[in-house]
């Protein structure tokens, strides 16, 4: 038999073997490789001592007034005045859904704090084309300029300087 260390039912066959509920020639078998296998034999054994273990505990005592004691717990846990968020704890689908409203309500709150820019749109458009304008004349001077300096076609240059 290979060692139930390496099986899936290692858990099964153990717990068979110490109750005696495993059928005959199973324990049969069982029993001859605790012969041979020291790891099982150990595990037997542990087992075996557990089972002692909770067979001789003894639960303690509970006093006369225990019932009492624990309703009168329960009473003034109560009465005590609950938090703010224990709302949403009684609630039949939790707080989770709440995430995406507050996420939304964080965002709304962002957008309605911003101030909004104000734009003269009769002094700041009338300088921007202003500039734009002369940047322009800038850059035609300067192609014009180029191009009397370095002709790009020969014929053309000495038709130029004729």
């Amino acid at each position: 038999m290979n060692c139930i260390l390496n099986t899936n039912e290692q858990e099964e066959l153990l717990l068979g073997y110490c109750s005696a509920t495993l059928d005959a020639e199973t324990a049969r078998t069982f029993s001859r490789h605790l012969n041979t296998c020291q790891d099982c034999r150990e595990l037997v054994d542990l087992h075996k001592i557990l089972d002692q273990s909770l067979v001789d505990w003894q639960a303690p005592e509970v006093s006369s007034d225990f019932d009492q004691k624990l309703f009168a717990r329960i009473r003034l846990e109560e009465s005590k005045p609950q938090p703010w968020w224990q709302f949403f704890a009684k609630l039949e689908f939790g707080w989770k859904p709440l995430i995406p409203l507050a996420a939304l309500v964080a965002i709304f709150a962002v957008f309605l704090s911003r101030t909004p820019q104000v734009i003269d749109t009769a002094q700041g458009g009338d300088s921007i084309k202003a500039d734009e304008i002369e940047l322009v004349e800038r850059a035609l001077d300067d192609m014009e300029a180029l191009q009397l300096l370095h002709p790009t076609n020969p014929a053309q240059a000495s038709k130029e300087s004729l």
